[in-house]
């Protein structure tokens, strides 16, 4: 898995995820509250088996598509994709900008960026 997963992706494939072996169908009825037509859907899940995270198995009720990797490796690869591409892979550039915006005291901000620089030697 080397391209990153579109936000339209990964509501297809939180279903896949839960309900493993589905068909087209029980996708396109699960993701009716998206208003998406049929083919939109089907194209999703396309670029999921092409992108090698679903994959797709003939049955006689038509293709059955399951999750080739599982929910906890496909986020620790989006997440580190996300700090390369926003962070240039540094854990503690993306903690810093997320310790001004919020309440930590002064404290406890040294004390979690203190715990980054140890991380990351």
């Amino acid at each position: 898995m080397g391209k990153d997963i579109a936000k339209s992706e990964w509501k297809v494939l939180e279903f896949i995820w839960e309900n493993p072996g589905s068909t087209i169908g029980a996708v396109r009825k699960a993701m009716e509250y998206t208003g998406w037509s049929y083919s939109t859907i089907k194209t999703l899940v396309n670029r999921l088996v092409k992108k090698d995270v679903v994959r797709a198995e003939d049955s006689p009720e038509g293709k059955r598509f399951t999750a080739a990797v599982s929910a906890e490796e496909c986020r620790m690869q989006e997440t580190q994709s996300f700090l390369d591409r926003i962070y240039n892979g540094s854990v503690k550039m993306m903690v810093t900008n997320l310790v001004k915006d919020s309440n930590l005291s002064d404290d406890d901000a040294k004390e979690l960026l203190n715990l980054i620089d140890k991380m990351e030697d």
